[in-house]
C-alpha cells in the first residue's frame, strides 16, 4: 500500500503552525525585548530629566527592544561602511581567530577538555545561555539608551522626540498652575509645538524648548493632541501679561 502523501499546507495554516510551535520560544524572545527596552528606556529618561517613573507602557518596552536589536545592526554596518578598510580588517582578524580556534579544538588534549566543558556545559547550559541572555539585554540596552535611542525615528521603536501642540480642556485654574509651557496667543488653551519625549500609562512627558524643562501632563487636561510637524495655520506666542505700575502723584 502506497503511503499518500499528506496534503498542501496554505501559507496562513504554516504560519498558524508555527506559532503553535513555538509559543514558548516567542515569548522568551519577547521578555528579552522587554528586558533590554526597560533598561533602553530608563538610561535614555537619565539623560534627559530626573523625572523617575514606572508608568511608560509596556508595549513602549518592547518596541525599545526591537529598536535596539535593529538599530546595533544598522549602527554596525554603517561603522563598516564608514570605517572602510578598518572594519573589513576587523572583520578578517575575527575569521582568522575562529579558524585558528577551530585548529587548537581538534587538538587530542584539547578535545578532551573540551569535552569535559560540553559535559558541564550541557548539564547547566539552560540556565547559564538564559542568564548570560538576561545580562547581555541588561548591558545592550545600557549602551544603547544614551546614544542611538534619543535619535532614532519613533516609527520603528526609537525615541527621537515627536512635536506636538497641547490643547487643554477649560478649568479655571489652568494658568495658576504655572507649567513651564508657551501658549499660543489665537487660542488660549492651545500650546505652541512641545517635543513628546514618552508615552506614559495616564500621562505625556513633554518638554517645551524655549524652557527646556521637561514635565509631564495628565490625559484627563487635555482634550487633544495635534501633530505639528503637518500643522500649517499660523501659531502667535501669547504676550507677557504687563506688569501693573503704581503711579504716585504730587499733590502741590
Amino acid at each position: 500500500m502506497s503511503d499518500v502523501p499528506p496534503p498542501k499546507l496554505t501559507l496562513w495554516k504554516r504560519v498558524a503552525q508555527f506559532f503553535s510551535d513555538n509559543v514558548a520560544f516567542l515569548l522568551q524572545l519577547t521578555s528579552l525585548f522587554a528586558v533590554a527596552g526597560f533598561f533602553v528606556i530608563h538610561t535614555y529618561l537619565e539623560t534627559v530629566t530626573g523625572l523617575f517613573t514606572y508608568e511608560v507602557n509596556p508595549v513602549v518596552y518592547i518596541a525599545a527592544g526591537v529598536n535596539m536589536l535593529g538599530g546595533t545592526f544598522l549602527w554596525v554596518i554603517a561603522n563598516i561602511v564608514q570605517n572602510g578598510a578598518p572594519g573589513f580588517l576587523l572583520g578578517l582578524v575575527l575569521i582568522v581567530v575562529l579558524i585558528i580556534v577551530g585548529f587548537i579544538v581538534r587538538g587530542e588534549k584539547a578535545q578532551r577538555w573540551f569535552d569535559r566543558v560540553l559535559v558541564f556545559a550541557e548539564k547547566w547550559s539552560r540556565r547559564l545561555t538564559y542568564f548570560g541572555l538576561i545580562v547581555v539585554a541588561c548591558l545592550s540596552g545600557i549602551a544603547y539608551g544614551v546614544p542611538i535611542y534619543g535619535i532614532s525615528p519613533r516609527s520603528v521603536g526609537g525615541g527621537a522626540p515627536a512635536s506636538v501642540i497641547l490643547v487643554f480642556k477649560p478649568t479655571e485654574d489652568f494658568y495658576a498652575l504655572g507649567l513651564p509651557l508657551s501658549m499660543d496667543a489665537t487660542h488660549t488653551l492651545r500650546s505652541q509645538p512641545v517635543e513628546l519625549l514618552m508615552e506614559l500609562r495616564n500621562s505625556l512627558l513633554v518638554r517645551d524648548p524655549q524652557f527646556s524643562i521637561p514635565f509631564v501632563v495628565r490625559d484627563d487636561l487635555l482634550f487633544s493632541v495635534i501633530d505639528a510637524s503637518r500643522y500649517t495655520m499660523p501659531i502667535l506666542p501669547l504676550p507677557p501679561t504687563p506688569t501693573p505700575t503704581v503711579a504716585t502723584t504730587v499733590t502741590p
